[in-house]
């Protein structure tokens, strides 16, 4: 194996899930890449859409939301924190961040990599799921 990716919600980092990919990693001599997914529904910049045949432009972007700016510190912090767990174990490590559909964001990465790790816990919903969650069962 040469590539593996960590699936992990930006806004929650698993440690469980990190020490078994770093696990795996070091018994295959590979390179482990953790996909950062956000499930952020706004454009990063205004702009064009269509209602009712009449186009306006959409100015509430992902920035002016108090949320996502809360996310996007966890996420920082979360990635600093998986650097230092791979660093720590002498894991070969690269981060990737995804921002808008997480489900359709790791399929697509998935072309790159010869295994998938997810928590069977890991989720984008408010509500609280059962294990394995939605998202899990759609990768």
């Amino acid at each position: 194996m040469k590539n593996i990716l960590l699936a992990i919600n930006s806004a929650k980092l698993e440690m469980n899930a990190v020490d078994f990919a770093c696990y795996i990693a070091q018994l295959t001599h590979s390179k482990l890449t953790g996909v950062f997914l956000e499930n952020v529904p706004e454009a990063e910049i205004p702009e064009l859409k269509n209602i009712f045949g009449n186009p306006y432009v959409e100015t509430i972007v992902a920035e002016d939301i108090p949320e996502n700016k809360k996310k996007r510190e966890s996420a920082e912090v979360n990635i600093r924190n998986f650097n230092e767990a791979c660093m720590n174990r002498g894991v070969n490590c690269c981060i990737h961040r995804d921002g808008r559909l997480p489900g359709k964001e790791i399929i697509a990465e998935s072309r790159y990599a010869d295994l998938i790790i997810v928590n069977a816990e890991t989720s984008f919903e408010d509500k609280i799921e059962s294990t394995p969650t939605h998202f899990v069962k759609d990768i």
